[in-house]
C-alpha cells in the first residue's frame, strides 16, 4: 500500500502483545515495522516481518517510522514525560514534530 503508516511499538508485554500489536496489524493502512523489547524477541515469533530492537532511540531516530505507540511503564522512557513508572498509552508521530 502506497500510503502505509510505518509504526514502531515500544513494549511487548501484556498490553502490547494483547491489544496494541494486534490492532496495529489489523488496520490496513498501518504497518507494524519495529518493536522495542528489552528482554526477548517474542514479537518476532508472531510478526516475523518486524525488526526487534532493545533501545527506544532506535525507534525515535528511524526516519522510516511515522508513528510510535508507547505501551509500557515509562521507566525506560521517563525522560520523555519526566515521571518514572507513569503508565502511558500515547502516540508519537513524526509529522507532529515537523
Amino acid at each position: 500500500m502506497a500510503n502505509e503508516i510505518r509504526v514502531g511499538l515500544i513494549g511487548y508485554g501484556y498490553a502490547g502483545r494483547t491489544f496494541h500489536a494486534p490492532v496495529i496489524s489489523c488496520v490496513p493502512s498501518l504497518l507494524l515495522t519495529k518493536v522495542m523489547e528489552r528482554k526477548s524477541k517474542q514479537s518476532k515469533e508472531r510478526y516475523p516481518w518486524v525488526e526487534v530492537v532493545d533501545d527506544v532511540n532506535e525507534l525515535f531516530n528511524d526516519n522510516e517510522i511515522d508513528l510510535v505507540v508507547v505501551a509500557t511503564r515509562v521507566r525506560i522512557i521517563s525522560h520523555l514525560r519526566g515521571t518514572p513508572y507513569l503508565q502511558v498509552n500515547i502516540l508519537w508521530s513524526r509529522s507532529l514534530l515537523q
